[in-house]
């Protein structure tokens, strides 16, 4: 991509949507100022993580595709139905930095 990476990429239909074919188009990305998308991401856990030689040591990652629209700056298909980096792709860059992701260690 021109102005950097692709960090998110959904596209799909909704019929709030008010592009032809009520299509969904959303390429978050782009690391070039002032529309830097990149984001960071911190899970902090509630004990030091112990990985042991002879234990499975497990590490979930679980994606909420919801967030990226219902985080702390909701989105609504009729005003935001695409987005290809720019200031609408910074609004929903600020959603997945809130919640998209969580961690789960898992020693077995």
């Amino acid at each position: 991509w021109k102005n950097g990476y692709i960090f998110v990429k959904m596209e799909g239909v909704s019929p709030q949507s008010t592009n032809k074919g009520h299509r969904l188009v959303f390429h978050i990305g782009g690391v070039i100022p002032p529309y830097n998308t990149l984001r960071k991401y911190t899970q902090y856990f509630e004990k030091p993580i112990e990985i042991q030689a002879g234990n499975k040591n497990t590490v979930s990652v679980t994606t909420n595709v919801n967030a990226l629209f219902n985080g702390k700056n909701p989105i609504r298909f009729s005003e935001i139905s695409a987005t290809m980096g720019g200031s609408k792709s910074m609004i929903v860059a600020d959603n997945y930095a809130d919640s998209l992701f969580s961690v789960q260690f898992l020693n077995r």
